[in-house]
């Protein structure tokens, strides 16, 4: 799972998406 979180946040990242944002993904 860890290395799924990382690849989600590099994705958000690049997408402009905010950590807060990725808590509903998470």
């Amino acid at each position: 799972m860890i290395i799924e979180s990382s690849i989600i946040r590099q994705a958000a990242k690049a997408s402009g998406i905010g950590e807060e944002d990725l808590a509903v993904f998470l």
